[in-house]
């Protein structure tokens, strides 16, 4: 479903990704893991066309995207959607007018259309009943998951994550990450994630990707990344000051 090829980005002549080869199966979801500022989010963005690459090939569902605009990308057959670090919500706007945000710019639906996918976006992040509520009125775990029934109205293929529980308690996080699990079963949609949360990635990682030095240093599934014999890898998953990583 997305094919990486030798991706390299350089910003003001500072390397951030070197060489990075991916691919995506359909209905998988794959974790990139690695240092803060390393490239996750860069990395993220190419996928969904917000960057291009100085060098490389970035296919989606066989069509070559590499240098799309982002007015392309947003009307392709392949529909992606994006659960950014902070939700992003419209402060002005009710829970209702946040969710169906994206369906009113691009669809003509009927105000009971739009009302019936609302309901039914909140019911999936178990979040019912609050329609009317204003950002302002929720928790940031709860914003957050309006966030993902935002993402998840426009009935996305590929759903995008940075950093899905970044600034959460763990108690809220472990139900985000549940949510973004139940969705993956219930939509079948295929998935990339970028985080630094080791109990995330072996959450919701059906394989686990490590970004380092621009590169992919690892890959496998969670067992395989938590037995690795890769000192940066075991360095990070344990989250040790000392080691390899500078």
């Amino acid at each position: 479903m997305i094919f990486l090829e030798n991706i390299h980005k350089s910003f003001a002549d500072h390397p951030v990704l070197d060489g990075v080869d991916l691919r995506v199966a359909k209905g998988e979801t794959l974790v990139i893991i690695g240092q803060s500022g390393g490239g996750k989010s860069v990395l993220l963005k190419h996928i969904i066309g917000l960057i291009k690459p100085d060098e490389g090939q970035i296919l989606i569902d066989g069509q070559d995207v590499t240098n799309w605009s982002t007015r392309r990308m947003v009307t392709s057959r392949v529909r992606m959607a994006m659960l950014f670090q902070q939700p992003a919500l419209f402060d002005s706007m009710t829970v209702a007018e946040n969710v169906a945000f994206a369906l009113t710019q691009q669809d003509r639906k009927s105000e009971e259309e739009l009302g019936a996918i609302v309901r039914k976006m909140l019911a999936m992040v178990r979040l019912p009943g609050v329609e009317e509520k204003m950002p302002a009125e929720l928790s940031g775990g709860q914003r957050k998951r309006v966030g993902l029934a935002r993402a998840l109205a426009a009935d996305p293929q590929i759903m995008l994550y940075d950093e899905p529980t970044t600034g959460l308690d763990p108690i809220t996080a472990d139900s985000i990450n549940d949510l973004i699990a139940d969705t993956k079963k219930q939509l079948g949609t295929t998935g990339v994630a970028v985080t630094h949360d080791m109990a995330s990635a072996y959450k919701i990682g059906d394989r686990i990707a490590m970004l380092h030095g621009g590169k992919i240093i690892a890959l496998g599934t969670p067992d395989e990344i938590r037995n690795s014999p890769n000192p940066y890898v075991q360095q990070f998953i344990h989250g040790r000051a000392e080691g390899p990583i500078r």
